[in-house]
């Protein structure tokens, strides 16, 4: 049966608006809170998907201050623009690598004395989080830093039933679950998806953001060395004064 669900909110009441915005839907945050109250009322977990896209924290902060009572955790994702097939994407300006981590540091630490976990897809190698550093130590638990892509953890299927790379792959399909009119088997499914061309899209991915990582405990399993579609403003092991 069902267990969680996983709601996407950007925004508390104070800035709903800004939420409705976001998703181009009037009204989409209160659905949205109803939606949250309705799992709650009938036992479910609930997990809270947040993306950290601006450095108002007071943003992040009424998320955790509207949903806390019904949350079983909050999800923040560093955000990562959809992939756009020319060279002019990674020209694309979003939230800094810096401003993602201090953000997050923040959230962290409020989200702590208001006693509710965190999760943070940061899209940025583990080794930014400094462990002598005994905040930055606790957070390293918790901070995914694999990329699903290169795994062959993860997935995406929109509407129609295309099965994208990853999320921000909105306009790249890898292949369809729907063939002929009526979804494939899991057998074919399977067989796509480890033989056809989601599985040539992970090995011309897979690559080596700098020699150290070769080294790295962690590298291949909690961490591929940050996201494949960010260049990021500072690369494996930076020195502390960086973070």
């Amino acid at each position: 049966g069902l267990d969680f669900v996983n709601l996407s909110v950007q925004t508390g009441r104070r800035y709903k608006e800004k939420h409705d915005k976001i998703v181009n839907i009037k009204g989409a945050w209160e659905e949205s809170r109803k939606g949250v109250e309705n799992a709650w009322k009938h036992g479910l977990k609930i997990n809270i998907q947040t993306v950290i896209s601006h450095t108002n924290f007071q943003i992040y902060k009424d998320v955790i201050d509207e949903f806390a009572p019904y949350a079983n955790m909050f999800i923040f994702y560093r955000l990562v623009p959809i992939v756009i097939p020319n060279p002019s994407f990674f020209k694309i300006k979003v939230i800094s690598d810096r401003d993602s981590k201090k953000m997050y540091k923040k959230i962290f630490l409020y989200a702590k004395k208001k006693g509710v976990r965190t999760y943070f897809f940061g899209r940025m190698p583990l080794c930014w989080w400094n462990e002598n550093d005994p905040i930055e130590k606790e957070i390293h638990k918790q901070v995914v830093a694999h990329c699903h892509i290169l795994n062959g953890t993860n997935l995406t299927i929109d509407v129609n039933g295309k099965i994208l790379p990853c999320a921000n792959w909105a306009i790249l399909h890898s292949s369809n679950l729907i063939k002929n009119d009526r979804i494939v088997s899991k057998e074919e499914f399977l067989r796509i998806f480890n033989f056809g061309l989601p599985a040539k899209i992970r090995r011309k991915l897979r690559y080596v953001p700098d020699k150290r990582c070769l080294n790295c405990k962690l590298f291949g399993r909690r961490c591929t060395g940050g996201c494949p579609l960010i260049e990021f403003e500072i690369g494996p092991y930076a020195p502390a004064s960086e973070n």
